[in-house]
């Protein structure tokens, strides 16, 4: 019979051993599957082409302030009254041209 105590002694640890089988050909197509299905997210054809890069809208965002900051430089506040008139000019002339 065992007495009730606090203290909580380790029990015997049991070894369990589940044996594994190794199956080459089978390791080889998963292998084979995985670097197909790998290879196919990276070298996809279709880009989504309706999205603007970020790098690109970077440099665009980029060019126009440079555009902005040499301007005022230049040509002093006109450049911000010419711009937006060259903007709604060339608007006009693609608008004429469809019609």
């Amino acid at each position: 019979m065992k007495l009730p105590s606090f203290i909580r002694l380790p029990n015997n640890r049991k070894f369990k051993f589940s044996p594994r089988h190794f199956d080459p050909v089978k390791e080889e197509i998963e292998q084979r599957v995985s670097g197909i299905k790998h290879s196919k997210k990276y070298f996809s054809r279709y880009k989504k082409s309706d999205q603007i890069n970020s790098s690109r809208l970077q440099i665009i965002i980029a060019f126009l302030l440079s555009f902005f900051i040499f301007g005022w430089l230049y040509i002093g506040n006109k450049i911000f009254i010419f711009v937006p008139l060259f903007f709604v000019w060339f608007l006009y002339k693609n608008f004429k041209k469809k019609k």
